[in-house]
């Protein structure tokens, strides 16, 4: 029976003796490399489990082409991880819509085919991320979006998440397709396209939510009156 995870020498003592050390070593550094791996997972489940629960902020961004009849949306959330749930107040909320209106008050941005992504688990940026025409529109939605915590873009943690085809897999004139004997056009992915805020929410996990910011007036109204 083989001696699994074992490494075997035979030889001179003297002449074995730098493999082994070679060995042993390597042995630790495995082990170190292991422990740091199964460190960091758990850390990440720990950062994960903690900020499920809290409340969350959703921004919401919208489009109607009646040339397309096509609408185009897209979302923007962060946790309060310095907030909880029972925690929560009208007066709270109304500190941060106020925040909202002024800084994202006819905020547009031109959504595309790339992919960013802003991954900040301790201060509540659980993966967000936004489909933008260049990685420098982007990045100008997420300076926004972090500045309503007062905070800046560490770049280390923000990403490009790219596909290996992208005109393959998102082109702008797709090819029509036929259903039931019926030539319809075929649907673009990812389309390159404005779009504006127009509303946002908080969720007090599966309890409650409650309208922040609404320009539209389409959402049942706050629980409070924005300067």
């Amino acid at each position: 029976m083989a001696n699994k995870g074992k490494i075997v020498l035979s030889g001179h003592t003297t002449l074995l003796m730098p493999l082994l050390q070679q060995a042993k070593f390597q042995q630790e550094i495995s082990a170190e490399i292991r422990a740091e791996s199964r460190a960091a997972r758990e850390k990440h489940q720990s950062f994960v489990s903690s900020v499920k629960d809290r409340p969350r902020v959703v921004l919401y961004f919208y489009r109607y082409d009646p040339s397309k009849n096509r609408t185009y949306t897209a979302e923007l959330s962060y946790r309060l991880v310095n907030e909880t749930i029972e925690g929560m107040t009208f007066d709270k909320m109304k500190v941060i819509a106020q925040k909202i209106k002024t800084k994202f008050e006819n905020f547009e941005f031109t959504k595309g085919k790339k992919k960013l992504q802003y991954s900040d688990w301790p201060n509540g940026y659980c993966n967000s991320s936004v489909l933008c025409e260049t990685v420098e529109e982007g990045t100008r939605v997420f300076e926004q979006f972090l500045d309503l915590q007062g905070m800046s873009i560490d770049e280390t943690k923000l990403s490009e998440i790219k596909d290996s085809n992208p005109t393959g897999k998102y082109p702008e004139n797709p090819s029509n397709i036929t259903v039931a004997g019926k030539t319809e056009e075929g649907k673009e992915l990812r389309p390159i396209t404005k779009v504006k805020y127009v509303h946002s929410q908080i969720f007090l996990g599966n309890l409650a939510r409650y309208t922040l910011d609404d320009a539209k007036a389409k959402l049942p109204p706050a629980p409070f009156d924005l300067d």
